[in-house]
């Protein structure tokens, strides 16, 4: 089996995106036999990547549509990215929202990108970030607006995200302490909450793999990645989709302001997959019954001694 994942790893690698390649030449380039070919292309099928073309034509992957500005503004309906830049290419959605924030972009202003080069998720971990596949974005906010306890952000933003995926996509996604989304098992998004170098604002990043296939994540990930594609999203426009985030994550920053920090962490719990199991807190020694996340965001582990940790940050990782 490892064998033929890396014949169809290679035969990817070797499709054009957006254009078509001779079947001969992909053959060659790939390192398959001609007659190997049909049969790897219909396993990259399988595995989720959008090949196109035939014989006589060439094939390729096909691209997704890009995210289209005037649609956005249409859609978006609250405060949050009512001002965004879109942008082709950025080394990440973060550093360029910490940029525009620096220069005094007001709060909500949206910054999305069709790729990122340096793409990163929590603990400095690179984050696949081709372009067109997913939607990458981050927004300012200023603190005064927003949860002052910054490990509350992830889990309210957590919350908007999923239901804006369930409503746009009919995917079910659960939120993981802290900050991850997932879909079947799998990692489908994440959040980012960062505070900037002025303590008036802090950052909210979000990732969402929409269109990758198996072979767009890197071989050596430490968790099962997944797409709105793989775990079968009824529709998937990504303008709309990030419309939908924007407008839930700024429906959600008014409900934390009119009814409190409870409202958020109750509609984190239903959502969530941590509550309730054994876990095992990476780099503390920490194992036991993931019990309640607090007022501040915090994850309740107890010990089975009984000792109870407030977990502020770090990889829980599910023992069950």
């Amino acid at each position: 089996m490892a064998g033929d994942q890396e014949k169809l790893a290679r035969l990817y690698r070797a499709l054009p995106r957006g254009g078509r390649r001779a079947a001969a030449q992909l053959a060659a380039a790939a390192a398959l036999l001609p007659a190997e070919l049909e049969a790897a292309l219909e396993g990259l099928r399988a595995a989720g990547a959008a090949v196109e073309g035939d014989a006589a034509q060439g094939f390729g992957l096909s691209l997704p549509p890009p995210l289209e500005r005037e649609a956005l503004t249409a859609l978006v309906t609250t405060g949050v990215g009512r001002n965004f830049f879109l942008r082709e290419t950025v080394a990440t959605t973060m550093a360029a929202a910490e940029a525009a924030a620096a220069v005094g972009a007001p709060h909500g202003t949206a910054v999305l990108a069709e790729g990122q080069t340096a793409g990163r998720g929590r603990r400095g971990r690179s984050w696949a970030s081709p372009s067109r596949l997913g939607l990458y974005l981050s927004v300012v906010l200023e603190r005064r607006r927003a949860p002052p306890e910054i490990t509350v952000l992830p889990l309210l933003a957590g919350v908007a995200v999923a239901e804006a995926i369930a409503a746009e996509t009919a995917v079910a996604v659960g939120v993981k302490w802290p900050n991850d989304l997932l879909a079947g098992g799998a990692k489908v998004g994440g959040i980012l909450a960062e505070a900037h170098r002025d303590p008036g604002v802090v950052i909210v990043g979000i990732g969402v793999n929409c269109w990758h296939c198996l072979f767009d994540f890197p071989p050596d990930l430490p968790y099962l990645a997944t797409s709105l594609a793989m775990a079968g999203a009824a529709s998937l426009d990504r303008t709309a989709l990030a419309a939908a985030i924007l407008n839930d994550l700024g429906r959600w920053l008014e409900r934390w302001a009119e009814e409190g920090v409870e409202t958020v962490l109750a509609a984190w719990r239903e959502r969530n997959v941590t509550l309730g199991r054994r876990v095992r807190v990476a780099d503390t020694g920490v194992v036991g019954l993931a019990a309640e996340v607090a007022d501040d965001g915090a994850l309740v582990v107890v010990e089975d001694d009984g000792r109870e940790y407030r977990i502020q940050a770090g990889d829980v990782i599910p023992l069950d």
